[in-house]
């Protein structure tokens, strides 16, 4: 992954953090929340900073990319609920 790479994910990152912030509070209705699902979302950028391409939207691969982080995050929590994990404690085993 080049610099120059990583440089165009920061600065989009930075341009684009209240319209990305709204947009998190938007999908968890939870300001601390939001900030974590920003935070997970700005290092899944850098982390993929080499398949951003310049000429398309920052703020819609961005947005892509934190409502995927999202749809994981709602699936994993629905998963735990269902099989009633939430009930389970560490004290429950030896």
């Amino acid at each position: 992954m080049e610099r120059k790479q990583i440089k165009s994910v920061c600065d989009g990152l930075k341009k684009n953090y209240q319209g990305l912030l709204r947009y998190a509070i938007f999908l968890v209705h939870n300001l601390d929340d939001a900030r974590d699902l920003l935070q997970e979302t700005a290092l899944a950028a850098l982390m993929n900073a080499d398949k951003y391409e310049e000429k398309g939207s920052f703020y819609s691969w961005a947005t892509q990319i934190m409502k995927n982080i999202f749809i994981n995050r709602e699936k994993k929590r629905l998963i735990r609920n269902s099989f009633g994990y939430d009930d389970i404690s560490p004290d429950d085993f030896p």
